[in-house]
């Protein structure tokens, strides 16, 4: 079948008008993308998102969005999580207790925080140990990043938390050695490096299965 010459006709002024506006809209996004990069370099939490395992351009500036630089914004990790939508909803009422997805919660938050989960299983050795050891006890693949994603989260407060006790502003965080699989905890090792001052801790993360 050939195409109509007047149709054709009829469309094209109409095709070339959204592909000029396509192209502007294309433009606009890409200049906005590198002015926000240039301000979370800027950043002084920059650096400790930077150092987190394959948080790389895009990643590094939505985490920062949407966690914040004021360590107060959300009181408790529980409300971190349950805003991210990374840790399902409990209900218990004597013996019974039930536990099902939790369905109201930032979605684009819980998202962006299972997409850099799942990045980090091929950078983390603690992150694919997590993993293997949570995935046969889960329904399914989601199940077991949006359970990695919330120990990230857990991670992500505790180095916050360093920053604002110890008046460090930027972290660089360095993997030390592989980590150690104990029982039912999960022991990772990190440096922490702060201007002259050189701070080692240990974090035992419950694998909670």
């Amino acid at each position: 079948m050939r195409p109509n010459p007047d149709v054709e006709a009829a469309y094209s002024p109409l095709a070339q008008a959204q592909a000029r506006i396509l192209e502007q809209l294309v433009k606009s996004r890409n200049d906005s993308l590198a002015r926000l990069g240039k301000l979370y370099l800027q950043h002084p939490d920059h650096e400790i998102y930077d150092s987190l395992p394959r948080v790389g351009a895009l990643i590094g500036p939505v985490l920062l969005a949407k966690l914040g630089d004021d360590r107060n914004r959300y009181p408790t990790l529980a409300v971190l999580q349950a805003v991210a939508g990374t840790c399902p909803v409990t209900n218990r009422s004597g013996k019974y207790s039930h536990v099902y997805f939790r369905k109201a919660c930032d979605h684009e938050f819980r998202h962006i925080i299972q997409q850099w989960a799942r990045l980090t299983l091929d950078a983390s050795p603690w992150a694919a140990a997590y993993y293997q050891s949570v995935r046969p006890h889960c329904k399914s693949d989601s199940d077991a990043i949006r359970r990695l994603a919330n120990r990230w989260l857990v991670l992500q407060r505790k180095v916050a938390l360093i920053c604002s006790k110890s008046g460090i502003k930027a972290i660089k965080i360095q993997k030390n050695g592989n980590p150690k699989r104990k029982s039912d905890v999960i022991t990772a090792s990190w440096t922490y490096f702060g201007g002259s001052h050189i701070q080692f801790r240990t974090f035992v993360l419950d694998i909670a299965l």
